[in-house]
């Protein structure tokens, strides 16, 4: 127990655009190379259930560099015997509450186009397929959640806007200032300077001496100490865009997917281009006795050139 909370403090490893996580015992070992890869769009992870050992061991995925603290949360949680579903949702939702830097997540995210913060998130089960999915949230700080409500509920799957909203009040949260101070300030800077959004972006990352700022949401992938699959993703979505704009975070079979039989999925990036890229293809080119990283290459050299974003694909 020692060693697994001195790693999470303090010896977490410097990672790039995605993270994965071993768990077993008290050892934390970090396996980036087993089963997560990077799409040109953005990241994907993938979790293979053909790949695991004979020993039952619990795994997490997490996509870019800011899921290293979700990754080593819900790995934590599940080495305590927690479930996969009750680990990704805590640890995802860890990060929704961290405004201390801007990761397009939660409170870390910014607004839409009329200084309105709109939250997606999604959560799936890999043993019955359960899934729920919210889109256009507003008010509520804790999207990840509502989807965990919404994926247990009888005979709903997804809802919108106004609809998200009521479901999540009935189910008792409560309506929530989810614009940040900062989130604030970044949009009435964007508003004076007339400047399309990357650019506009770009330009505040180039003043303040920072790497230049992308647009991306959280996806976990984790596998507990029963077999058991969970995927969840959460997103604020692209910043100043169309009020009610959805990208491919809480699509099912787009911004995830799990089957316990098969394994799990998810990606980011431009929401309106990874639509093109989904996790479901790389799922069932693993059941084909492909391992998770040649799947991903084969469904990238199936991809064409769009003209709508010249060379991204």
């Amino acid at each position: 127990k020692r060693q697994t909370e001195h790693n999470h403090s303090t010896k977490l490893p410097r990672l790039t655009e995605y993270s994965i996580f071993l768990m077993l015992g008290d050892n934390t070992t970090n396996l980036a190379a087993l089963a997560a890869g990077v799409l040109a769009l953005g990241t994907a992870a993938v979790v293979s259930q053909k790949a695991r050992p004979r020993r039952q061991l619990c795994v997490v995925a997490g996509t870019w560099r800011f899921s290293a603290q979700a990754c080593a949360i819900a790995g934590d949680m599940m080495v305590h015997h927690h479930s996969a579903v009750d680990a990704v949702e805590y640890a995802i939702h860890s990060i929704e509450l961290d405004e201390s830097k801007c990761t397009f997540v939660g409170f870390g995210g910014l607004p839409n186009e009329l200084g309105v913060m709109e939250h997606d998130a999604a959560m799936m089960e890999g043993h019955n397929k359960a899934v729920g999915c919210v889109m256009a949230l507003r008010s509520i700080a804790g999207p990840i959640r509502v989807a965990r409500k919404l994926m247990e509920h009888p005979t709903l799957n997804c809802l919108v806007g106004e609809g998200a909203l009521q479901f999540a009040l009935d189910q008792g949260f409560r309506r929530e200032l989810t614009l940040s101070p900062h989130a604030q300030r970044e949009w009435e800077r964007w508003r004076a300077d007339h400047l399309p959004v990357e650019e506009h972006l770009n330009l505040l990352a180039f003043l303040s001496g920072a790497i230049p700022t992308s647009h991306d949401s959280i996806g976990l992938i984790a596998i507990d100490s029963k077999g058991d699959m969970c995927v969840g993703t959460s997103s604020a979505g692209k910043p100043f865009l169309h009020q009610g704009r959805v990208g491919d975070a809480p699509l099912i079979g787009s911004g995830f997917y799990v089957d316990n039989t098969a394994g799990g999925a998810v990606a980011t990036g431009d929401g309106e281009e990874i639509m093109f890229v989904a996790p479901i293809p790389v799922l069932a080119l693993s059941t084909n006795a492909f391992s998770p990283f040649q799947a991903k290459l084969s469904l990238l050299s199936n991809c064409r050139v769009n003209e709508k974003w010249n060379d991204t694909f």
